[in-house]
């Protein structure tokens, strides 16, 4: 019985029989990864997949067995139909798994495709470069120069653009580093046009007084002239729009908070004053002592 049922699980493998009949190790542990459903890289999955398998050392016959269990949905139709004994190696199942699937690949970039970026006429310099250094990224074998050639291409005619223009870079990541100082320095100066777009304080209107008339008594250190003191209208208002402004945050008091008073009953207390003759004494004379 047990003879019948092995002829038949041979007969409807897609693996030959010396990967069919290669044992599996018990310490093996099927990998831990979302099951393909044929809507994805089919590439992806299988880099994935090598990548934890390597961690168990395990062979192409064992990879072999492996990966069927980690597809689902149209996937593990397409495994369930594999002619029997069509398999000879892992090599040959990943091949014919990514051609099946490969509408769902994701197209690699290219240095064509490279070429083709442009910055966009609302974009900034900063997601422009994030995208331009993300697509050189999957393309490891382009040439430099090329690299460079693509990222002046792409860029709009600014200051930064001139500047590469008259000092160009060698390297990729000069180019880029030189970008990424140029984003910081834009920002600083930014910042500083920010700030001096703050209001400022006025000084104040001169005295409308007769200089004879002035109190020479009292001096104001705000409005620099004699006749009141410091403590003026005027000192006041703009210290109160200053405090709006919050440009005199540091120096303000926060506003009291009082305590929260206890939920339920009070309990009250009552201190009286005990007085009076003292014990075995209460007689007209010591009354009259105590008064």
């Amino acid at each position: 019985m047990k003879e019948g049922h092995r002829e038949s699980s041979l007969s409807s493998s897609p693996f030959i029989p010396e990967i069919q009949d290669r044992p599996i190790l018990q310490h093996f542990r099927l990998p831990m990864l979302e099951a393909y459903d044929g809507g994805s890289d089919p590439m992806e999955h299988v880099v994935t997949f090598r990548a934890q398998m390597a961690l168990y050392g395990s062979s192409h016959s064992i990879m072999c067995r492996a990966l069927p269990m980690t597809l689902c949905g149209i996937a593990r139709g397409w495994y369930s139909r594999l002619p029997p004994t069509s398999i000879r190696s892992f090599d040959q199942l990943v091949r014919e798994f990514e051609a099946n699937f490969l509408a769902s690949a994701r197209l690699k970039p290219t240095t064509a495709s490279l070429l083709g970026m442009r910055q966009k006429e609302d974009e900034p310099l900063g997601p422009y470069l994030a995208r331009f250094t993300k697509e050189i990224r999957v393309i490891p074998d382009a040439h430099p120069s090329l690299v460079i050639q693509a990222f002046m291409i792409g860029i709009r005619p600014s200051h930064f653009f001139w500047f590469l223009m008259e000092c160009p870079r060698a390297t990729v990541l000069e180019t880029l580093q030189r970008a990424s100082q140029y984003l910081v320095a834009e920002a600083q100066v930014a910042k500083k046009h920010e700030d001096h777009k703050r209001p400022t304080p006025q000084g104040p209107n001169p005295l409308r007084i007769w200089p004879e008339e002035h109190d020479r008594g009292c001096y104001c250190r705000f409005h620099r002239d004699y006749d009141h003191d410091t403590k003026c209208y005027n000192l006041k208002n703009q210290i109160e729009d200053l405090i709006r402004h919050s440009h005199l945050g540091r120096y303000v008091r926060k506003p009291y908070e009082p305590s929260p008073r206890p939920k339920g009953p009070v309990e009250r207390q009552i201190n009286a004053i005990v007085g009076g003759p003292t014990v075995g004494r209460d007689n007209s004379l010591a009354r009259k002592a105590y008064a």
